[in-house]
């Protein structure tokens, strides 16, 4: 499991975009379903997790 944290909405964007990017080059595969991106509130191993 992953946590990305931003300061801003574009923050969290761009660094988002460089993940996945890194992952796809390193071979790892990221669940569409489990996904949650910018948002200001995840469930994270179980905890939700807020601003």
């Amino acid at each position: 499991d992953l946590l990305l944290a931003a300061d801003s909405l574009e923050s969290c964007k761009t660094s988002t975009e460089d993940l996945l990017r890194e992952l796809d080059v390193l071979g790892y595969k990221v669940s569409a379903k489990k996904v949650q991106i910018c948002l200001g509130s995840v469930i994270y191993l179980g905890y939700q997790l807020r601003e």
